[in-house]
């Protein structure tokens, strides 16, 4: 699913058309893999985690393109076997592109946990 706040557009959206077509096609492939896999939490789906500390109640979907990384945040909802892509971002060490995006995740999951905004399938 993907978050969008009442006012403004689709975030995962506008990240997807920002990136090159190598990392679409990865974050495709990748997507489409966890669709089709019944449990993310295994030791075996190494795209999948659940986040922790100042993160908490976030996950990420991993991406990986020669040696550059990704990270696509959301909302994991096992029990209805959704995840709500909220945010995404490249990742270099401790370097962020974009810097601010666990924050701008924080607050969508906040604002989507009140209710506001809305939620569409991920196409």
């Amino acid at each position: 699913m993907d978050y969008w706040p009442k006012a403004g557009r689709n975030p995962i959206a506008k990240w997807y058309g920002t990136q090159d077509d190598e990392v679409r096609a990865e974050f495709d492939v990748t997507v489409h893999f966890l669709e089709e896999t019944e449990d993310w939490e295994t030791d075996e789906v190494k795209e999948f985690k659940q986040l922790t500390g100042e993160h908490l109640g976030l996950s990420e979907i991993k991406l990986k393109v020669g040696k550059r990384k990704f990270r696509l945040l959301g909302i994991y909802l096992p029990e209805q076997r959704q995840f709500v892509f909220l945010a995404g971002l490249e990742k270099s060490g401790r370097v962020r592109i974009p810097d601010d995006a666990f924050e701008v995740a924080l607050e969508y999951k906040r604002r989507f946990e009140a209710g506001e905004g809305f939620t569409y399938e991920h196409r």
